[in-house]
């Protein structure tokens, strides 16, 4: 079992504290494809980096596009609530291409990375 280290902003951190979101959303890149289920996950809260969140990876979801992802799993376990959650209702995008190039994610692709908090 190897332990992975991911930095968040403080929103998606919260909410993976407080077991709302359960999906990280991230490039299918040479840093994540290392990773394997049953490896530890510590998120690092931003911009600080001092807090941290410990937790086990349960699944890789693997998707050409974060719209696939979106649409193939709750979008919900992903953290969106409110205006992002309506957008993603409604098939618009709510702002990866804020995070990632739209050459990166056509390379790479995207994963899904399930976590549980370990206690």
């Amino acid at each position: 079992m190897a332990c992975h280290e991911l930095r968040l902003h403080p929103a998606p951190f919260e909410k993976i504290k407080a077991g709302t979101k359960t999906i990280e959303m991230r490039l299918w890149d040479d840093k994540r494809q290392q990773l394997r289920v049953g490896d530890q996950l510590v998120f690092y809260k931003r911009p600080e980096e001092v807090q941290t969140l410990t937790c086990t990876i349960v699944a890789l979801h693997r998707f050409p596009s974060f719209k696939a992802m979106c649409e193939a799993l709750p979008v919900e376990q992903m953290g969106y609530e409110g205006e992002a959650l309506a957008a993603w209702q409604t098939h618009r995008d709510p702002g990866m291409a804020a995070f990632y190039s739209a050459e990166d994610e056509a390379r790479y692709g995207v994963v899904g990375i399930e976590v549980a908090v370990m206690a």
